[in-house]
């Protein structure tokens, strides 16, 4: 059974019956998802670990990643609990905002409309995702990798 394939049934299942809040599985450690299987929709329980490259935008994955991950992790502010659907809304844009103020320096209000100061966070987060252009605000292709990068690896071991 491959990583990926073994990795999904593993959190599925734990994730579905809310244990913990880390696995371990091989040695890697990641958190365990706030949201139970049954509430992300066909389309990202099929794409949320299957290895689809992020587009440089905000594509529907990505979007699966960040309301089942750091939209969901915060419990400070605000912590997005609507559907994983790959539609980012406003909920799903405060739950971003709360978990980019609690970690990464954003000092914006948790308004659920994104713009400079959460762009800045997105970015500055993305570094660890491989992004390495300028804390501007301004989300190109390079800022969306790296931020996509980040949260894939924060949330989801792949």
């Amino acid at each position: 059974m491959g990583w990926r394939l073994m990795n999904r049934k593993i959190v599925s299942a734990l994730t579905a019956v809310g244990v913990g809040t880390v696995i371990a599985v091989g040695g890697a450690v990641m958190p365990a998802q706030a949201a139970t299987a049954a509430t992300w929709d066909p389309y990202c329980q099929a794409h949320v670990y299957d290895g689809v490259p992020w587009d440089t935008y905000l594509s529907r994955t990505a979007q699966c990643r960040i309301q089942g991950g750091p939209a969901r992790m915060t419990a400070q502010v605000y912590t997005y609990t609507g559907p994983i659907d790959g539609v980012m809304g406003s909920n799903s844009w405060k739950g971003l905002q709360a978990y980019l103020k609690a970690h990464y320096g954003y000092g914006g209000p948790v308004d659920g409309v994104p713009g400079t100061n959460t762009y800045k966070a997105m970015q500055t987060w993305g570094r660890a995702g491989g992004y390495t252009g300028l804390i501007d605000g301004v989300m190109g292709p390079n800022s969306w990798a790296g931020f996509n990068g980040a949260v894939r690896m924060a949330f989801f071991n792949d």
